[in-house]
């Protein structure tokens, strides 16, 4: 990265930006944590029940944050801290943010590297990153609640079961759109999908069968290491 890239890439008007955004964030987050614990002591939640979720939750994301982390540095090197660390906290969609990067530099010719990268390309990449996640930023706003109503009148036709039957579907749907790439590559990531896959069949077969209730919050950061582990393997 050059010194007019690298002033560009980390200036206050950036630093100001990333900062503001990420503190939205948290501002958020925070709320809707609140606000849930409230709604969940209404619904007759027990202390328990949310210690367990929170835990859960907790252990979760750490093999998302390793992935996250690890894609902030090939992007931080091309972009500049402030930009990687704001789109990485969230959005937290490495191969989109290095497509804008990739895009950028194929409009002038240029490989995506640290030392291709000029102020112009710098300012496309942030662009296309922002524009990009434009549409499922917006159209939530403006569909959700119409979506709501669909939903509840489906279920007031079809019985209690229909509501739970479209959440289902919903689910399975947006794994399936995410997955399947990684299904039909049949590289490296599809073992390491296979394999985490049937590893977390096996943790739950084990804690089902044998009671082991620290594998409800384990479980899927084990399936997702050994299924990384595989594909390490294999690659």
């Amino acid at each position: 990265m050059s010194q007019e890239v690298r002033e560009l890439a980390y200036s206050p008007i950036l630093w100001a930006v990333t900062i503001t955004a990420i503190s939205l964030v948290l501002i958020l987050a925070t709320f809707y944590l609140v606000k849930a614990v409230k709604v969940s002591k209404e619904m007759g939640i027990t202390q328990k029940q949310l210690k367990d979720a929170a835990k859960t939750s907790a252990i979760a994301s750490i093999g998302p944050t390793i992935v996250i982390c690890v894609g902030m540095i090939s992007l931080l090197v091309m972009v500049g801290a402030p930009t990687a660390w704001m789109r990485l906290s969230v959005i937290g969609d490495i191969t989109q943010e290095l497509m804008a990067v990739g895009f950028s530099t194929d409009a002038y010719g240029l490989t995506a590297t640290a030392e291709s990268i000029t102020p112009e390309i710098l300012q496309i990449a942030v662009f296309l990153m922002a524009i990009a996640c434009i549409g499922y930023l917006t159209i939530p706003v403006f569909l959700a609640g119409k979506i709501e109503v669909f939903v509840k009148k489906l279920g007031s036709k079809g019985g209690a079961g229909t509501t739970g039957i479209i959440a289902l579907a919903a689910v399975l749907g947006c794994y399936a759109y995410v997955d399947a790439p990684y299904l039909i590559a049949l590289n490296a990531g599809t073992v390491a999908m296979i394999v985490g896959f049937l590893a977390m069949l096996i943790l739950q077969s084990i804690q089902v069968k044998f009671k082991q209730e620290w594998l409800n919050a384990w479980g899927m950061i084990i399936a997702m290491f050994v299924g990384m582990g595989a594909g390490a393997v294999v690659a």
